[in-house]
């Protein structure tokens, strides 16, 4: 998929990106939850002082994500991430022995916390509401919730929502 797409009536996209920076060993999360019109329902950004690596920080954004999700009360959730490799092993439900196992299983995980939890992948260029949540919480070096809209007067971020809804 190169482009956003609203999902189907009743369902909900939640668009996530991890970001690593590996010279300052950094990192920082970003996801947005749309309904089917397109509306903001809720977003948040992280930033992390001391980070493993990018498949962490990509992992880190479902699970909050995920989170935040299951305490609204959320379900029929479409998860989308640029990440091919992570949204193919989850995808497979068999994600092995291997050192990520348990961080897997930990997503998965919420295919029993949910109705309907699917995971979708995109390209970066598909992701830019997530994308840009990354590089906020990396500018702002701190942590945020917001529900309905988003509270910063971010010009990049508002013109990528209003775009998007217009699909």
């Amino acid at each position: 998929i190169v482009r956003y797409y609203k999902p189907k009536f009743g369902c909900y996209t939640l668009n996530v990106d991890g970001g690593y920076r590996s010279f300052q060993k950094t990192g920082a999360i970003g996801g947005i939850v749309r309904n089917h019109d397109g509306d903001l329902i809720m977003g948040f950004y992280k930033f992390f002082q001391k980070a493993e690596g990018p498949f962490y920080m990509e992992c880190a954004a479902m699970i909050s994500g995920l989170e935040k999700v299951v305490i609204l009360g959320l379900n029929n959730i479409e998860l989308i991430s640029d990440s091919k490799h992570i949204v193919s092993s989850l995808n497979k439900e068999t994600p092995g022995i291997g050192k990520h196992s348990e961080t897997y299983q930990e997503i998965l995980s919420f295919k029993d916390k949910l109705t309907n939890l699917e995971f979708k992948e995109v390209r970066r260029c598909a992701n830019k509401a997530a994308d840009r949540l990354v590089q906020i919480a990396y500018n702002n070096k701190e942590e945020l919730y917001f529900e309905g809209s988003f509270p910063e007067d971010d010009v990049i971020l508002s013109d990528i929502l209003k775009e998007e809804r217009e699909i």
